[in-house]
């Protein structure tokens, strides 16, 4: 767990590639949102691929699919176990809001050990 503003960004692993769930107060959208880019270095297979326009934070964003995948938690630097991440896939989230990885309301409250 790392502070950030409005926030703390908790570490992961996927197919030897880490990423970042950001747990941020101010942004919780009703799914969580993985960037694209992310999932394809991971080779993460997509799942109800249909591109469709949204808006986040006023940003228009394309939606491309949604993905269902066991991640490795890390804790002080070493895998500690694992939990199911389900997440919509956004074009470019990474370049747009600088995060990997979004938590909605229900994985912010099991990451953070509180409600937003």
């Amino acid at each position: 767990r790392v502070q950030v503003r409005n926030g703390a960004d908790f570490s992961f692993v996927c197919s030897k590639i880490p990423f970042a769930i950001s747990c941020l107060s101010d942004f919780l959208p009703n799914n969580n949102l993985i960037d694209l880019d992310l999932v394809n270095k991971m080779r993460i297979p997509l799942t109800n691929i249909k591109v469709t326009r949204m808006m986040i934070s006023g940003q228009s964003v394309r939606s491309v699919g949604f993905i269902n995948q066991t991640i490795q938690c890390v804790r002080r630097g070493q895998v500690t176990g694992t939990i199911h991440l389900n997440a919509r896939v956004i074009r470019d989230l990474y370049t747009m809001f600088d995060v990997d990885c979004v938590a909605s309301s229900r994985t912010y409250t099991r990451l953070m050990g509180r409600k937003p």
